[in-house]
């Protein structure tokens, strides 16, 4: 019986050189999958498994559903855990997505290391360990193949069908955290030194601030996801607010508060009888679901309009900044930087590079252009606030805060006028014709990652507290908005200068008054929203009103209606997304952690 194998890849494909998967049939050999009793001869079944075809032969990667995206590239979760079992420390391990993003490892020691046979020498503690072996791995892995975690256990959890057992292998890790954190100090230290990748024997001063400490945002949020796995619910909304901005003694002073509430919370619930629930409690339900339910945008079949890719640009490193648009005579033009520390002038229509400039440091603040459309302005990692030439990028003068600047500078378009807001907790108004002059500056307790926007003599900008803060143009507080997580996003006013739109790490983006802070709408996203909303015209696609274009950190870009906040279209990238879109005419333009810069067209589908 003659058999047919081909490879075929994503697309249906035949592979003839490179990845693919296994299909497996023939003119005259017929597999019938489940309840069939027929099938058309010459069908191909996928078998599931992936293979690399090279020349005339063919090298067995793994199955498909253990192949994954991570940070916009593919991990071989098999090729992954086939290399740390080929370490001589290691006897055998299971390596798993978690959550989507976070990689772990389990590993059983060789018995060598378990101390199982005379050595010269003791066997490493375990923290040793694995710093020793996610150390070996970093250098014969790419980082998005690196895991996150490395769990040391005595033997992997098996199903009685023989397959590791990883949802076992998760509730012991889960079960370890809770052990561990009922002695707060050294898991917490431990978690710390993890965070910023220091000796398992190095010493955590009191005082030492995460940030100061070489951490910066992304490790902030690693350590604040590991506490809460650790601790579940005995923590506030306020913890990675005082990662950022506390020490080490203040981080542990407020879990060991919230984990002493909580338990307090969960002895009065226990004395109250089951069909009575806390006031408090109903009240934030009831809030939520309200909140939850005010546009329709989840349905997918509510979908009228498209995206599709028009052109993409590899930056060389991952881009969390955001792209600014400049539109002239002779086309429009967009700016972004990278962490590679470069910043790129890309022609839109094409993706072509018009020029390229090194700063100082990486660039994760996204570039604004002023008023009078001939300077570029982007802040820096060094601290800097870079006035540069939009038509040849030299540098025109700069302006040095007191630490690094993430955050994208706004332009008033009445006053011309800067601001822009720095880790060093300042909000900056700067005087672009006058070398970046001080005109004044507002300080917060709490340090600005949302860049500020400002209209008609306000400025909005988010806070890593929760809040959405609107100020007038002389820098007095006018009314601030109180999200249920920390706010990267940065505010965008709409055109007619009534509404502010500003996402948070609660997942959900919001329409408030501008006159107020009173809420309009939520929507709530795929994904948390760390980046800014973008506001067009809808006329671009034959629409009345405004449309918002967002992204989430799943990897989709979402079209709303601007006055209800539906869901129009939506796209999914290959990578995460921090940055925030810019849009010209139908082109919209985002950066992505996969290293690349997109520019997507905007359609309208037939019938609609």
């Amino acid at each position: 019986m003659d058999t047919a194998l081909e490879v075929r890849d994503e697309g249906g494909r035949v592979v003839t050189e490179g990845e693919g998967q296994v299909f497996i049939g023939g003119e005259d050999r017929v597999c019938l999958l489940d309840d069939e009793e027929e099938a058309v001869a010459g069908t191909m079944r996928a078998t599931g498994d992936w293979v690399e075809v090279r020349g005339a032969q063919m090298f067995h990667l793994g199955r498909r559903d253990r192949l994954v995206k991570r940070h916009g590239k593919r991990v071989h979760l098999d090729g992954v855990q086939q290399l740390i079992s080929s370490l001589p420390e290691v006897e055998v391990c299971a390596v798993a997505l978690h959550g989507g993003q976070r990689l772990l490892a389990f590993v059983v020691a060789s018995a060598a290391e378990r101390g199982e046979v005379v050595r010269p020498s003791a066997p490493p503690p375990d923290g040793d360990l694995r710093r020793l072996i996610l150390n070996r791995l970093s250098l014969l892995l790419p980082s998005h193949s690196v895991p996150d975690t490395l769990v040391l256990v005595p033997a992997l959890s098996m199903t009685p069908h023989g397959k590791v057992d990883m949802a076992a292998l998760m509730e012991t890790l889960q079960r370890r955290r809770r052990v561990a954190f009922t002695d707060l100090r050294p898991t917490l230290s431990s978690l710390w030194r993890e965070a910023l990748s220091l000796p398992g024997d190095a010493a955590v001063d009191e005082a030492s601030n995460f940030l100061s400490s070489g951490g910066d945002s992304l490790k902030a949020l690693h350590l604040h996801e590991e506490i809460l796995a650790a601790a579940g619910a005995a923590t506030s909304p306020e913890l990675l607010e005082v990662i950022l901005d506390g020490t080490f003694a203040d981080v542990l002073r407020h879990v060991e508060r919230a984990a002493a509430a909580a338990e307090s919370e969960k002895r009065r619930a226990d004395e109250r009888h089951a069909d009575r629930p806390h006031a408090a409690l109903a009240k934030r339900q009831r809030t939520s679901a309200d909140e939850d339910a005010s546009p329709a945008g989840e349905v997918p079949g509510a979908e009228v309009l498209g995206l599709e890719l028009s052109w993409s640009s590899d930056t060389g490193r991952c881009v969390d900044a955001s792209p600014a648009l400049l539109a002239s005579a002779g086309g429009a033009t967009a700016f972004i930087g990278s962490h590679s520390h470069r910043i790129q002038a890309l022609d839109l229509t094409a993706g072509r590079l018009l020029w390229e400039r090194v700063l100082g440091g990486r660039i994760e603040a996204s570039a604004a252009v002023s008023r009078c459309g001939r300077l570029v302005v982007v802040g820096c990692y060094d601290g800097r606030v870079y006035f540069l030439c939009a038509a040849s990028g030299e540098t025109r003068w700069t302006f040095q805060t007191g630490d690094a600047v993430k955050s994208r500078a706004a332009v008033d378009p009445l006053t011309g006028l800067v601001m822009v807001g720095s880790h060093d907790g300042h909000v900056y108004a700067l005087d672009p014709e006058d070398t970046g002059a001080v005109l004044w500056s507002h300080r917060r307790d709490v340090p600005f990652f949302s860049s500020p926007d400002a209209a008609a003599g306000r400025v909005v900008v988010g806070s890593v507290d929760g809040n959405i803060c609107c100020y007038s143009d002389e820098g007095e507080l006018v009314w601030q908005f109180l999200t249920e997580g920390p706010v990267f996003s940065s505010p965008r006013v709409t055109p007619d200068h009534q509404g502010v739109l500003c996402g948070s790490h609660d997942g959900r983006l919001r329409r408030l008054s501008l006159a107020d802070g009173a809420p309009v709408w939520a929507f709530r996203a795929p994904g948390k929203v760390y980046s800014s909303p973008c506001v067009l015209d809808g006329s671009v696609v034959g629409r009345g009103g405004t449309l918002v274009v967002l992204a989430s950190t799943d990897g989709t870009v979402g079209v709303l209606d601007g006055r209800s906040g539906r869901l129009l279209a939506s796209l999914r990238l290959p990578g995460e997304l921090f940055s925030s879109p810019a849009a010209h005419g139908r082109s919209v333009v985002i950066g992505c952690r996969n290293d690349f810069v997109y520019c997507l067209n905007l359609t309208v589908k037939e019938g609609t």
